[in-house]
């Protein structure tokens, strides 16, 4: 009897060890998951790198000096936030349907971002030149702060192209390099005594333009032949880029909103332990925001629906599977991560966390089927999206504007997960009646 009960667990201990290296064959072997866990890792190294550029910038410039380099970061990522207009995800989109129009993508991302966004850039330096009580920033500080606009659109754009021909690991390359060698600059700073505001943040401008200037080069390769830029094209990825950037921007308000009703209702306090929550939970969505990337050009190429769906269903199996286990992980692990990482003091940001976790878990789910509907070959992107993801925004306010007095800080993330599950729910169903 043991001897065959010991045949069984040992038959069923061999089989299981069968099929996970069977697994581990068959992804190793599939580009797609390779793709992903390449630009996995360059995200986590990215993080990595932010955080010791973060510290360094903290520690040589102290306060004030630190204060001003987040202003002129946030005038620089403004300006390419409202000068994109969704064009990066609409030149992945159509790059990916037709390669052949890639010289018309290249010639129209540089027009926009160095004829429109070189233009925008200096009428604002013009008009707080002649305002000058009105600028966040004076001097050389906000000429570079105004100088990383185009460059930096310019570099978003073409980045997106990578992408949508595929170039994963051109793409991957170049995001390492560029936040490797702003790192190495500002510790030459700091070696040579040359540390200022000013000097500090021409470092990651001069990165950024390296960046640029190699994604450029890497582009220009594929391209052979320059096209001069086609404004018929233009208008055609305006027209979906648009509808990206409207859902973009209202799904950051519904993400961002509750943080500042807690500081309004709260108090900067109770804000500040939200605030190390809502950090956290954006962790966990770093690698579901990979899949996505990598999916979108995949998707927006392959014209088979069936294919199509199948790939997007397995897809979300793989991130939802991925993401049940990082959310135990945060239910076993986050209090001890927030106390090492934050102190003790922020233990209050565990629970939120834990609720938002939640909400991340959902909409990690449905931003691959968000994929799938907005790449469809014949309709394009999908007004409805845009619509559920407005509609979200007043039903969050009203949430936390009942449940914030009532369950503190707990109660903005439970909003914001009951928000992400309404807007899932009815995402996923308008998926599901027009899947083919």
């Amino acid at each position: 009897m043991k001897t065959t009960i010991y045949a069984l667990l040992t038959a069923r201990n061999v089989s299981f060890w069968q099929a996970l290296i069977g697994f581990y064959q068959k992804a190793a072997s599939s580009d797609f998951i390779r793709k992903v866990m390449e630009t996995f890792a360059t995200r986590i190294v990215q993080i990595c790198l932010g955080l010791v550029t973060t510290v360094l910038v903290a520690r040589i410039l102290k306060p004030e000096g630190r204060g001003l380099f987040a202003v002129a970061t946030t005038l620089g990522a403004i300006g390419i936030q409202f000068g994109n207009l969704g064009l990066q995800a609409s030149n992945t989109y159509y790059v990916a349907k037709d390669r052949k129009i890639l010289p018309e993508l290249f010639a129209n991302a540089l027009i926009v971002s160095f004829v429109f966004g070189g233009l925008g850039s200096t009428l604002t330096w013009l008009f707080f030149a002649f305002r000058p009580d009105l600028a966040p920033l004076h001097g050389l500080l906000l000429i570079l702060a105004l100088s990383f606009i185009p460059f930096g659109l310019a570099t978003l754009l073409l980045k997106n192209l990578l992408i949508g021909i595929y170039k994963i690991r051109s793409y991957n390359t170049i995001e390492i390099a560029t936040s490797g060698i702003n790192v190495f600059m500002i510790v030459l700073l700091i070696i040579i005594n040359s540390v200022s505001t000013e000097s500090v943040f021409g470092t990651g401008l001069i990165a950024l333009i390296i960046g640029f200037a190699w994604t450029y080069w890497k582009l220009s390769t594929c391209i052979g032949k320059f096209h001069k830029p086609s404004i018929h094209l233009l208008k055609t990825n305006i027209g979906y880029g648009f509808k990206v950037y409207l859902t973009t921007l209202f799904a950051f308000m519904v993400s961002r909103i509750d943080l500042l009703m807690i500081n309004y209702m709260l108090g900067e306090t109770q804000a500040g332990y939200y605030s190390v929550a809502v950090s956290l939970a954006n962790l966990l969505l770093v690698f579901p925001a990979v899949v996505h990337t990598i999916s979108f050009p995949k998707l927006s190429s392959e014209v088979d629906p069936i294919k199509r769906w199948q790939f997007t269903v397995k897809t979300a199996c793989g991130i939802g599977a991925f993401m049940v286990v990082a959310c135990l992980g945060g239910l076993f692990f986050g209090k001890y991560a927030i106390i090492l990482l934050f102190g003790k003091v922020f233990e209050s940001a565990y629970v939120p966390f834990l609720i938002m976790s939640l909400g991340v878990l959902i909409l990690s789910v449905e931003g691959i089927f968000r994929k799938y509907i907005n790449t469809d070959p014949v309709k394009g992107y999908r007004n409805e999206i845009i619509y559920i993801w407005a509609g979200a925004l007043p039903v969050n306010i009203g949430l936390n504007y009942i449940l914030i007095p009532w369950m503190g800080i707990n109660g903005a993330a439970t909003a914001s997960s009951i928000s992400l599950f309404l807007v899932c729910s009815f995402a996923f169903n308008f998926v599901i009646k027009n899947k083919y």
